[in-house]
């Protein structure tokens, strides 16, 4: 009433200084964010730097080999290549195989995916199937029947000492653990459905090896098909000078109807159409083509093969059965029509469909580990050398002659002898040899930078605030002004192992070559942290100085509006003393008259 115009104008200003006041909250709660954010990245230093101690830990330390020597047998190195290893070794004879299995001596763990309330059957086992337990010394044979045959008590066959037991296919896998681990021995060992996986493992420390010893129809067929070039006018029926390279070379396999490719442009010359540089007949280049063949088409029950002369390409079905479909291979170039100087479309090499046989460490995923074979007239060096040509194993003569068979990066390493044979009892003393004399340290290592790896992927995802995770890929947008005109945008990362540019350790850091790899990317991280711990810093000084400008904004504002319509406090008190006078003295006056009007009463 004292002044219009002020009083709106002191309302305008205190109703921004209010807008001003809900978005200080939402300033408080962005501070808070990137705070968050900032105790995350610095939690991710100290990871990061964690992985890199482990990292340069098993950079200075060495693996030690696990080793299998022959005590009692020596043989002679200056003459490997002459003698032959049926007569150094005694009882030994062609034929005669063995399986040798690098990993955990006591544990085997698969690798597919089943549940302890399947049977048998719905896992993918069939009838016939028999597979091989040897626990320790004892040896244990589970066959696998018809549906509702049910189980059989366990029985010993008096000539072999081996204990037999029979399941139907229409067993679950739960009653099937059950089983086998009461017949084995509740103290010797244990089967579970481990994270999907079955896994077995003796709780005695005895060496465990499982293995297939007859398979079963996997119920797929496959016939072996053609050779297929490429599609391209580039390389077509023939060889062409002019290429530079060669893409849509095949070999085609049909499993079950359905045309498996299987790349093999990577091995064809382009000028010639012949196989890249592999001696006179191709042989080293066409194994490599196996190995691609069987990479690829390994799980599907398909093998390849190259014959005894290296001159020709063979591929069929794990089961051995029906023709093998054979490519012939004439100074290095791959034929199969009419153009022998290059590859030619459908080349006639195929079969009839024939059954995909597979077994129950297939199944369910078991390392059956290498199989090496003593073959007729095999000497000692070559011997020797297809033990050394296995993946991650060695063998070699000591000083005193013995055959020492090791396990390169320290892994355990179980031997076995195989059905009828004796030849690891006659070499290394007994029919299960297990060597866990060595240590994997750098895999130990490797297994716990794995796991930091997945400390951080876990703390990224926590790194959140009200829903919004700046460490994990979410932006946040701060507005400093009530028309939203004025306004920060605070860019948020992708954090976890992978965004940061790790990947998982590779071959168990076995060389040093694989440790260096994860160092560099330790580097490259802790330079991404650094980088971004200082421009969320910089964010949140520019936040918090926001911050304390929109409190000493609204201050401001509710003073100019305070003096535009509250009143003089010393001049309004004036008056009110001034006004309480006058009012004492009226009733004061009121009060004389009325007595001097009294006195006049009583005279009368």
């Amino acid at each position: 009433m004292d002044n219009p115009s002020s009083y709106f104008t002191a309302q305008s200003l205190n109703s921004r200084a209010d807008d001003l006041s809900t978005l200080l909250d939402s300033i408080g709660q962005a501070i808070s964010t990137l705070e968050v954010a900032d105790e995350g990245i610095t939690t991710l230093q100290e990871f990061v730097e964690q992985a890199k101690s482990i990292a340069n830990s098993a950079r200075d330390t060495a693996n030690v080999a696990s080793k299998a020597v022959s005590e009692n047998v020596t043989f002679n190195s200056a003459t490997a290549k002459t003698d032959l290893l049926t007569d150094m070794v005694a009882n030994a004879a062609a034929g005669d195989n063995f399986t040798i299995r690098l990993g955990e001596s006591t544990t085997m763990e698969g690798t597919s995916n089943v549940s302890a309330d399947q049977t048998l059957e719905q896992i993918g086992i069939a009838e016939d199937g028999v597979v091989e337990m040897i626990v320790g010394d004892k040896t244990y044979e589970f066959t696998f029947t018809a549906a509702a045959s049910g189980i059989t008590d366990a029985t010993v066959d008096e000539t072999t000492g081996v204990t037999k037991q029979s399941f139907g296919i229409d067993t679950t896998l739960e009653d099937f653990m059950s089983e086998v681990v009461y017949t084995v021995g509740r103290k010797v060992l244990n089967a579970e459905v481990k994270e999907g996986k079955l896994t077995f493992n003796t709780l005695d420390n005895s060496s465990l090896v499982i293995r297939s010893t007859a398979d079963f129809d996997s119920g797929k067929t496959a016939t072996a098909a053609t050779i297929a070039t490429a599609t391209t006018a580039k390389f077509a029926a023939g060889p062409n000078t002019n290429n530079t390279s060669v893409t849509g070379a095949s070999i085609d396999i049909t499993v079950n109807g359905q045309v498996q490719k299987v790349d093999i442009s990577e091995f064809i010359d382009p000028t010639t159409g012949a196989l890249v540089a592999g001696g006179d007949t191709g042989a080293t280049t066409l194994k490599a083509v196996v190995e691609k063949i069987n990479s690829t088409l390994g799980s599907e029950g398909i093998v390849a093969q190259v014959n005894e002369n290296g001159t020709t390409l063979e591929i069929y079905n794990s089961n051995n059965t029906g023709t093998k479909p054979t490519v012939a291979v004439t100074n290095g170039v791959l034929s199969g029509g009419d153009d022998a100087a290059a590859i030619t479309a459908n080349a006639a090499v195929t079969e009839g469909d024939a059954k995909i046989s597979t077994n129950f460490n297939k199944v369910f995923g078991f390392d059956e580990g290498y199989t090496v074979t003593i073959t007729e007239g095999m000497t000692v060096e070559q011997f020797r050398q297809a033990v050394d040509a296995l993946e991650g194993i060695s063998a070699d003569f000591d000083s005193k002659g013995h055959m020492v068979i090791s396990g390169e990066q320290g892994d355990d390493m179980v031997l076995a002898d195989s059905g009828d044979g004796n030849f690891i009892r006659s070499l290394l003393g007994g029919n299960v040899v297990s060597a866990t004399n060595g240590s994997n340290e750098r895999a130990k290592y490797a297994e716990q930078f794995d796991g930091v790896l997945d400390q951080i992927d876990q703390l990224v995802q926590d790194t959140s605030y009200k829903g919004i995770n700046l460490l994990n890929g979410d932006d946040l947008t701060v507005v400093f002004n009530e028309s939203r005109t004025s306004t920060l945008e605070l860019k948020g990362v992708t954090f976890n192992s992978t965004g940061l540019g790790f990947t998982a350790s590779e071959a168990e850091w076995k060389d040093n070559a694989n440790i260096d790899k994860s160092l560099d990317q330790i580097t490259k991280a802790t330079s991404l942290l650094r980088a971004q711990a200082s421009e969320f810093g910089q964010n949140l000084s520019t936040v918090q100085i926001r911050e304390d400008f929109t409190e000493n904004m609204i201050n401001n504002l509710q003073t100019g509006a305070d003096k535009l319509t509250l009143a003089d406090m010393n001049e309004e008190a004036a008056n009110m003393l001034a006004l309480q006078t006058r009012q004492q003295l009226g009733v004061n006056s009121l009060s004389m008259a009325s007595q001097a009007a009294q006195s006049v009463l009583q005279l009368f």
